[in-house]
């Protein structure tokens, strides 16, 4: 799963679900986010320093949208995603079994 969430509302603005991760997946939370959204340029995208979000399309992608690509190695910068996930896995993912991905 890759998710886009705002730090202004902390809401999951985009996400995507795929059997593996990949950078196709980064894309299609990136554009649905754009989609929901409509961000001014000068936008930040924080993320880590994974090579799906290092090069690529998903680099043309913010580039051509004005939004600035954030990929510091500080924890501070990607703690809502982080806590985001934390609780998806422990109040969702540990508690149920799914027979399928959808």
């Amino acid at each position: 799963m890759a998710s886009v969430i705002s730090t202004y509302s902390h809401q999951v603005v985009g996400q995507a679900l795929e059997e593996r991760i990949t950078r196709e997946l980064v894309l299609k939370a990136a554009y649905q986010a754009d989609l929901r959204c409509n961000p001014e340029p000068r936008l930040i995208f924080h993320s880590d320093r994974g090579s799906r979000f290092s090069h690529g399309p998903e680099r043309s992608f913010l580039r051509v949208k004005g939004i600035c690509q954030s990929m510091y190695a500080r924890w501070y910068l990607n703690a809502l995603i982080k806590s985001f996930f934390r609780s998806l896995k422990s109040e969702l993912v540990e508690l149920e079994t799914f027979l399928t991905k959808a």
